[in-house]
Parts: structure tokens; C-alpha cells; sequence
């Protein structure tokens, strides 16, 4: 197709005149593009002014001529056409109608030529929106000629506009991905950035949410003195509460997009906002709300913050793709904060976080250190603020207050209804107002079951028999439901189960894959799939469809409470059956779950996606969940014991758990996994326990080993970006963190008496690996290393410097002598020669590896952490106990920024911390340090885990050398109750706390 001509259809409309008709002098593109210019800022409109379409068609021919030649490709201009057409239609109408700033229209303009200049360096993304562009131009000539056609019906045409701006929000996200692509680096690492601070969309659940307001509604607020004080900068921080249902969500989207208008006239100030949603798990954290206020803050920023950029560096390195608290983002936060002017804060939904009191210390904290940032908090009741900020000020959404609201929603809704008594809608209006009781949520359910209405008789009938209250419409609506066909009944049932119970919202193919889930068969049916279409016509009042995520939810976390009591609410046993048993509905969850592994298990554990087994990703992360939240069933469990039995099925899991999961050092978080699903067993009265707690931990070692196989190739074929491991979805591990992860299961080997289990697989994995390619080759290194760390762990020290020595000799030829798998090597070797007594050849390696590891690592990296750990106990056992508390303190703070305090590293450190203390007769300090690291590893560990229960031997030595000889004594012996039950009473450990506990041993 030759370039567009003024001969052109399209070209002959550009130069036609726009007329406007006079009966509609604000027709729905009008409607859409003036809500879509209060999204931006001065700035970002400025940045676009005086473009043009034709500006746009320069690119597409520029694109045409050079990029798109050949023959058999259709040329960009015909493909999108009609969607330029589409945008063209208004464009100056909009360019005199509306006044928000000159030529509106040359925003959009802006936005297609960024998409169109990034083909180059985005030719996937970009041919993906040329495709959704070509779609969107074919829909919306269809949508023009209905917006003829239907010109007096203003419900449609209200609806038209709000399709009309999703489309130009598209454009503006489709823009933003390449634009800031191309504006830093090439893109890439603000993007990675960005999603590393926050995975989540906030804008879409603010859209979502405003949609359900009123447009007269919330206008108290503005004069409301609190609320002034707090927008004037008199008060810091103000509380709005209110009862379940009373609209607080909505409203805060009344104060989102006002401070958002605030912004348009005053670019020094910012904004950022979160809405925590019960029903997720992964909104409830600390770590989740401070990452999206820090993503969106940086967002309104034209470059990334240093501190931000390094902090992602940091946990690049460690294999974490969201931030979490490791990465001290409460910290991250306050420096930002310092660094700009007004900042305004809106959290939603404060009572809904795993933690609400934390969130309450989190909001003193930065409103004492930020004194420019005002916070909005809003939540059910006001207890946060007795208890953690006693002196803001808060808003109760007392019906007093929210009656208008109420009255004027009621006002705007019931004009939808098809009646034409008018006197039946202001019985209407004035019965639901008074019966409301300052709950906006009954209200609108209320209005969707009257739109359901078949005649004005039925609605009398309804009138006159109104449900009081929230738990009241709950039971009415089920109710409703309980008058479908039986299979209807079946499937609204289980889908409320499954959206209840389920550790974080469904996408519908996961749902859809759920409902097929025969449990009888304990295999998924493809003809049992529900249609989509069959769940869209009975949510809206109990679970709604949320398209923006493809996902389905509830309706408002009230209907969560109201059906786990259901039992406390009705007698009927029908109605009954709707209530989600926790520990049946677990089961139910558990048993697809485990079922959905068992099918993925039969394939490459590294070509299963999400896209085959809808449930694949969910069921790796959450069926242990499940099943340790249900009560002990043997069924399920001869399904545990089934899935568990083939290794090759655990293993592809494991490998998934372990690695496809951002985590640091992730052993211990499978261990953590083990326990709970053996504690979970314990609960059968004829299950005998199992012994230890290494049924999955021995599958590691040969996961390590495909890692490995998987190192090796990506080495041999030279692909540097770790394309070998990207290509297959794993978080390529590093050296340090493989050899940790082998030093964690040695421990675990050790402490249940079975390390000659971890030398058996270590050694013959060796003998494999020297017979495919020589006892020299690079790739029998790491298990020497590994052999080495099993040897020291027996006390075969002398052996275990041999063994390291071999594999630096391998090392050092292979690499290089500064290599960092070598200077892996050198420090283990400084940490052997120790155990040996030889102190000087220990400090010597552990500073030859330092040296290294300082020019080629950042500072706070977790390798130099350990370094100068394991350094300090050297200059400890010397008796040079002032070097190293200084060593210690640097190593502690660290781990605590890089792993958090309660990690398991991180109470090691702590732990030599004490032992320092306690050889210098330090001993109050020592026992305040002791009893701090138990309380960390009771929380991480479990009470029963060796580590905690000799933590609890180090507390109990630090009591006694205060002189509370009897609380030691008590302290000991619940150590030696727990080692005689975890360890056997035959354990090393537990033989020396009963000497303790004696007397008979020298401490």
C-alpha cells in the first residue's frame, strides 16, 4: 500500500471540519478524554503539546518504508487505520471543547508516536500492540455507528465513555512501558525496578473502586475540619473509621483523585496510596504496602534514586524478585521522603494487614521523622490509633455524617430502575435510606437485587419485606440461590469455597481448573469446566467478576465473615451446606492441589507452565498450605504419602519451591514446610511419627545436581546473561549461595545423626562426575567443597582441609587464583585451619579472601558478611575479643539488611555476639543476647528444632553464670526434654545437657 495521500478516505476526514452536534455538546470521547487529562500532571501534558496525526503518520510511513518492506507484511498504516480514525473523529472538538490546557489532543498523539519510535528495541511488545490497536480500531467503528443510533439513551452513552477511556488508558500505559524503556536504558532497569517495588496495579483497583461512587457523594468531607486541618498541613495524620459496609474504600478514592487535582496546579508535591485486600495474602505485608508507596513515589520521579537502585541490586544478587523486608524498605522510604515536599499518604484497609499494629508503628515512625508527609488511615475501628497514635484525629462515618451520601446514591440508582411510578420510587428510596443504617454496602446490594426485579409487583413485594441488616441480605440472597436447579446450587457452592479458602484470589483458569476437580476420582475432568459465562450470571452480590485481573472475588470481606459463621446465622441445613467448612473446604483444596502436581510431575519438571496446568503455580506454592490448615484426614493423607512417594514427582516440586520462589537461602524455608506438613501427620492417634526431618531435605542434593548439570552447560555453550537458566524459568543461584544451602542441609544431617548419608551422595555424585570428564575437571570442585563441609561436620577436620585443598588446587587452575569459587574455597579452608588450632593459617586465608571478595563484591554483600564472621571467631578463640565484636557488629548489620533479624544467619552472628560477651564475663549482656537469639529461633524455627532447643542451652549457661542457679536449672532441663524427643536420647546434644542438668560437666 502506497503512503497516505489527501486523496485517502482517511486523509480527506482529516481535512474535513469536526462539527459537534448542538444536542450533545459533550458527546462520550468528549466525557472520556476531559476524566483522562486530570490523570496527569502539568508536566506530562506540556511534554506533548503541538503534536498532530499527522506527526503520527510521518512515523508510521518513516516505520513502512524502512522496517516493514516486505511484500507479504501488511503495512502499518492499513492496519491501524481505522483506530486512528477512531481517535481523529473528536480530535478537534476536543482541541476547543475542552480547557484543562491548549490542544489536548496532542497527548494522544504523543503517546502513539512513543509506541511507534520503540519498535526497534521492543519488536515483541510492539507487535502485540499494533494487534490489540488493529482489534480496538475494527470495535470501535462498530461503537461509533451505536453511538449514533443510541444518542438519546445517556445510560449507554455514559457507559461508550467510560469504554472510550479505557482505551486511552491503555494508550497511556502502553506508553509509559516504552517510553520509560527508552528514557533509562534503555529501559530496562527502571522497569526491573519498578516491578521488583511493587508487582501490584493500585490504579486499577482505584478505578474499579471509584467506578462505585456516586458522583455528588463524599462533598462533606471537603468541610469537615478535620480533613482541612490535614490538607492544610495542620494536622499530620487523620483516621477515618466506620463499621463494616459504611463505604470507607470508596470514599478514599474521593480523597485519591482530589489530592490528584491538587497535583495538576503543584508539581512539588506527590502522592501514593495502597488498598490492603484481606483476601490476598501477598497484599498484607509490610514489605507490599511500603514497596508500592516506594514504586509509586519513584514513579513521579524523572530518575530512580541511588538508594533505591542499589538496594535492587542487592537483592538481584540474592535471588529476590519482590522486595521484601530484607531490603529495608521502611528505610528506603523515609530517604525519599526527606528528599521532596509534600507527600501525601493514603492507606486503605489498615485493619486488614496480617499486622495492623505494625502498620501503626510504621506510620508513627515515618510521621516522626518526615514531618512534610501527611497520612490517611482508614480501617473498621479506631483501636490502632488508641494504641500507637493516640493523638490523630479521627472521622467516624457516623450515619449522621454519611446520610447525604446515602440519599443522593439512592437518588441517582433507582432513576435506572425501568419504573414509572414515580411515587413507588420515592417509597423506594426513603424505606432503603431508613433501613440503610449508614451501611452504603446493603444499599447497593440491595438496588442489584431490585434491578433483578421481573415487574413492578415483585418489587412491592421485595418493599415490603426488606432484609435488616447485612447478615439478613446475606441469608436472602443465598436463599435465592438455593431455588436454582441443583447442579447451579453445586457450583455457586464450590466456587464460594474455593473463594473463600484460597491463600490469595483465583485467575479464572485457575478457578475454572479448580471446579473441574472430581474428588471422588481425585482427577480433573475436562468436561466438567464450568462456563464463564454460568458464574458471571450469579455473582454481583456474594462474589463479584473483576475483569481487570480476570479473576473473581468477594464481593466486600464482610461476605468472608458472614459465611464462616453462617451455622450461627440459620437452622436450614441447605443453607448450611453454602458454609465453608475450614477444615472440609482445605481438604477439598488440598486434594486438587496435590492432584494438579501429581499431573505436572509426569512431564520435564523445567517445561511445565502455567498454561498447560492452570493450577501449577498455585498448587506449588500453597498445597502444604492447605493441607496443614485442614484437620488430619487419612485419605488426604495417603494422597500426601502418594505424591511424595515418587522422587521424581518431589523433586520436579522441590525444584519449583526452591528455586522458582524468591527466597535467600530457601532451605529453610522448605524445612519450615516439612515440619508443619509432619506435625500435620502427628495428628492420626495411629500414625506413628516419622523419624527426623529429612524425608524431602534428601532430594536436595540431587536438585543441586541438576543445577549444576544446568551451570555446566550454560558455562560450556559461553551463555553469559545465564541464558540456560533463564530459558527454563530458574532464579540462577550463586556459588556462595549453593555451598550455604549445602553447609544448612549438612547441619540438618548432623543434627538427626545422619551425615554419613550426606558423604555417601557427595561422594558418589564425585566418583559420577570424575569418571564423565576427570578427576581434575572444574565441575568436581563444588563437590569437593561440598564433601569437605560433610567432613567438617563429623570433626574429620584434617580430612576436611585436604578435601578443600583438592578443590582449590582445581579451582586455581581452572579459574584463576582471584576467582570468586576459589576464594569460596580459601575462606572454607581459613574456617577448617580453625578447628584445627591453627589460628594464624585461618586468619591468613580469611583475609587473602577478603581482599578479594572487597574489590569485587559491593560492600554489604551477604559473601563479605560471612567472611568477616567467621574471621571474628578466629580473633575470638585468640582471645582478641575487641577485634572481634567490631568484626561481629558489621557482619550482624549485614545480615539483618540483606537476610532481616530473625533469619537463621543472622541469629548465628547474634549468637557469637553473646559467646564473646560471655568469655569476657560480660555476662548480663551476654544472657540479654542469648535469650534474644532463643526468642528468634523459636519464631523461625519452631521450639523443637535443635537449633532453638541449644540456643535454649546458651540462655540457661547465661543464667547461671548470673547466679539464677534455679531458673537455669528449669531452663536446661526443658532443653533436655526437647533434644530427648527431637534428637533421641542418645544424641550427642542430648547427652551433654543431661550432664549440665547433673552436674557433671564442666560449662
Amino acid at each position: 500500500m502506497s503512503a497516505i495521500t489527501t486523496n485517502t478516505p482517511l486523509a480527506s476526514h482529516l481535512i474535513h471540519k469536526v462539527k459537534v452536534s448542538g444536542e450533545d455538546p459533550q458527546p462520550p470521547l468528549s466525557k472520556a478524554f476531559e476524566r483522562f487529562c486530570n490523570t496527569f500532571h502539568q508536566a506530562e501534558k506540556a511534554s506533548f503539546s503541538g503534536l498532530t496525526l499527522n506527526d503520527v503518520f510521518a512515523s508510521l510511513e518513516h516505520l513502512d518504508r524502512v522496517h516493514f518492506s516486505s511484500s507479504k507484511v501488511r503495512r502499518l498504516v492499513a492496519r491501524l487505520e481505522p483506530f486512528l480514525y477512531f481517535l481523529d473523529r473528536h480530535a478537534k472538538a476536543l482541541d476547543s471543547m475542552v480547557q484543562v490546557y491548549p490542544n489536548p489532543s496532542a497527548m494522544i498523539w504523543g503517546f502513539l508516536r512513543v509506541i511507534l519510535e520503540s519498535t526497534l528495541s521492543f519488536s515483541q511488545y510492539f507487535k502485540k500492540l499494533v494487534d490489540m490497536m488493529e482489534s480496538l480500531g475494527g470495535s470501535l467503528s462498530v461503537y461509533q455507528e451505536y453511538e449514533r443510533l443510541l444518542s438519546s439513551e445517556s445510560q449507554f452513552q455514559e457507559t461508550l465513555a467510560d469504554v472510550y477511556f479505557e482505551t486511552m488508558v491503555f494508550l497511556k500505559k502502553a506508553k509509559f512501558r516504552v517510553s520509560s524503556s527508552k528514557a533509562y536504558g534503555e529501559h530496562s532497569e527502571r522497569q526491573k525496578i519498578m516491578e521488583w517495588l511493587s508487582p501490584f496495579d493500585m490504579e486499577t483497583i482505584l478505578h474499579r473502586e471509584s467506578s462505585r461512587r456516586s458522583s455528588a457523594t463524599g462533598q462533606w468531607l471537603y468541610a469537615h475540619p478535620a480533613y482541612i486541618d490535614w490538607l492544610q498541613s495542620r494536622q499530620q495524620t487523620l483516621w477515618i473509621s466506620g463499621p463494616p459496609g459504611s463505604g470507607k474504600t470508596v470514599l478514599s478514592t474521593t480523597v485519591i483523585e482530589m489530592i490528584r487535582n491538587r497535583l495538576l496546579v503543584d508539581s512539588n508535591q506527590a502522592l501514593a496510596f495502597f488498598f490492603c485486600d484481606k483476601a490476598d495474602e501477598t497484599y498484607q505485608s509490610e514489605a507490599t504496602l511500603l514497596g508500592t508507596l516506594i514504586a509509586q513515589i519513584v514513579a513521579q520521579m524523572q530518575q530512580t534514586p541511588e538508594n533505591v537502585r542499589d538496594s535492587y541490586q542487592v537483592a538481584k544478587r540474592y535471588g529476590r524478585s519482590v522486595v521484601s523486608s530484607s531490603d529495608r524498605p521502611l528505610e528506603i522510604l523515609i530517604e525519599l521522603l526527606l528528599s521532596l515536599g509534600n507527600v501525601f499518604i493514603v492507606i486503605d484497609g489498615v485493619d486488614e494487614f496480617k499486622d495492623p499494629v505494625a502498620i501503626g508503628q510504621i506510620i508513627r515512625r515515618l510521621a516522626i521523622t518526615t514531618k512534610e508527609v501527611h497520612f490517611l488511615g482508614l480501617s473498621r475501628d479506631s483501636m490502632i490509633l488508641s494504641e500507637q497514635l493516640p493523638d490523630t484525629r479521627n472521622i467516624y462515618l457516623s450515619p449522621t455524617l454519611i446520610g447525604e451520601d446515602i440519599r443522593q446514591y439512592l437518588q441517582e440508582e433507582l432513576e435506572t430502575l425501568p419504573l414509572s411510578d414515580s411515587n413507588l420510587r420515592a417509597r423506594l428510596s426513603e424505606r432503603l435510606f431508613h433501613d440503610a443504617d449508614s451501611m452504603f454496602l446493603w444499599v447497593r446490594l440491595m438496588v442489584e437485587m431490585l434491578r433483578s426485579a421481573t415487574s413492578p409487583y415483585e418489587i412491592e413485594c421485595m418493599l415490603s419485606d426488606l432484609p435488616e441488616g447485612l447478615d439478613t441480605l446475606y441469608s436472602a440472597i443465598l436463599g435465592s440461590l438455593l431455588k436454582e436447579p441443583p447442579r447451579k446450587r453445586l457450583l455457586a457452592k464450590r466456587a464460594l469455597q474455593w473463594i473463600c479458602c484460597s491463600a490469595r484470589p483465583l485467575h479464572w483458569n485457575e478457578l475454572q481448573a479448580a471446579l473441574a476437580f472430581d474428588s471422588a476420582s481425585a482427577d480433573f475432568v475436562e468436561t466438567m469446566k464450568p462456563f464463564k459465562s454460568a458464574l458471571m450470571e450469579m455473582s454481583g452480590s456474594l462474589f463479584e467478576y473483576v475483569p481487570e485481573g480476570d479473576l473473581f472475588r468477594l464481593t466486600h470481606l464482610s461476605v468472608r465473615d458472614f459465611l464462616f459463621n453462617l451455622r450461627d446465622h440459620t437452622n436450614d441445613e441447605e443453607m448450611r451446606q453454602f458454609c465453608p467448612k475450614g477444615d472440609s473446604t482445605h481438604q477439598e483444596i488440598a486434594k486438587a492441589c496435590i492432584a494438579s502436581q501429581m499431573q505436572c510431575g509426569i512431564q520435564d519438571p523445567l517445561d511445565n507452565d502455567a498454561s498447560s496446568f492452570h493450577l501449577l503455580e498455585y498448587s506449588s506454592r500453597f498445597w502444604c498450605q492447605h493441607v496443614c490448615n485442614a484437620s488430619y484426614d487419612s485419605q488426604l493423607h495417603c494422597y500426601v504419602d502418594r505424591f511424595l512417594s515418587l522422587s521424581f514427582r518431589r523433586q520436579t516440586w522441590i525444584m519449583r519451591y526452591l528455586f522458582y520462589e524468591p527466597s535467600t537461602f530457601p532451605l529453610q524455608k522448605l524445612i519450615r514446610c516439612e515440619k508443619s506438613l509432619n506435625e500435620w501427620t502427628r495428628k492420626a492417634i495411629t500414625h506413628q511419627a516419622q523419624e527426623g526431618s529429612l524425608g524431602w531435605i534428601q532430594d536436595v542434593p540431587d536438585i543441586l545436581l541438576s543445577e549444576g548439570d544446568l551451570r555446566d552447560l550454560d558455562r560450556n555453550e559461553k551463555h553469559t546473561d545465564s541464558v540456560a537458566f533463564e530459558n527454563h524459568g530458574i532464579n540462577r543461584i550463586t556459588y556462595f549461595e549453593k555451598l550455604m544451602v549445602i553447609r544448612d542441609l549438612s547441619r540438618e544431617y548432623t543434627m538427626v545423626g545422619a551425615t554419613s548419608s550426606g558423604e555417601k551422595w557427595l561422594a558418589d555424585s564425585l566418583t559420577s562426575q570424575r569418571a564423565l570428564y576427570g578427576a581434575t575437571h572444574i565441575s568436581t570442585a563444588w563437590l569437593l567443597n561440598g564433601l569437605g563441609i560433610i567432613y567438617d561436620q563429623q570433626q574429620k577436620y584434617a580430612l576436611s582441609a585436604h578435601t578443600q585443598e583438592s578443590a582449590l588446587a582445581i579451582q586455581t587452575s581452572a579459574l584463576g587464583p582471584n576467582h570468586l569459587e576459589a576464594t569460596w574455597t580459601v575462606n572454607e579452608l581459613g574456617r577448617v585451619y580453625r578447628h584445627l588450632g591453627d589460628y594464624e593459617r585461618s586468619e591468613s586465608m580469611h583475609l587473602r579472601a577478603l581482599e578479594i571478595l572487597r574489590r569485587a563484591l559491593q560492600p554489604n554483600d551477604l559473601e563479605i558478611a560471612w567472611t568477616i564472621n567467621t574471621l571474628a571467631r578466629t580473633y575470638c578463640n585468640q582471645g582478641r575479643y575487641g577485634e572481634a565484636l567490631i568484626l561481629i557488629d558489621e557482619a550482624l548489620t549485614c545480615r539483618i539488611d540483606i537476610l532481616g533479624e530473625l533469619h537463621p544467619h543472622s541469629i548465628w552472628t547474634l549468637m557469637d555476639k553473646a559467646k564473646c560477651f560471655r568469655a569476657q564475663g560480660y555476662f548480663e549482656q551476654a544472657a540479654a543476647l542469648y535469650k534474644k537469639a532463643l526468642q528468634g529461633r523459636q519464631v523461625t524455627l519452631g521450639t523443637k528444632h535443635a537449633d532453638t532447643l541449644w540456643a535454649m542451652n546458651n540462655y540457661g549457661l547465661a543464667l547461671a553464670d548470673l547466679g539464677q542457679t534455679n531458673v537455669a536449672l528449669s531452663v536446661q532441663q526443658q532443653a533436655l526434654n526437647g533434644q530427648k524427643k527431637t534428637l533421641g536420647p542418645n544424641h550427642e546434644h542430648t547427652l551433654w545437657t543431661q550432664k549440665i542438668v547433673n552436674g557433671t560437666t564442666d560449662t
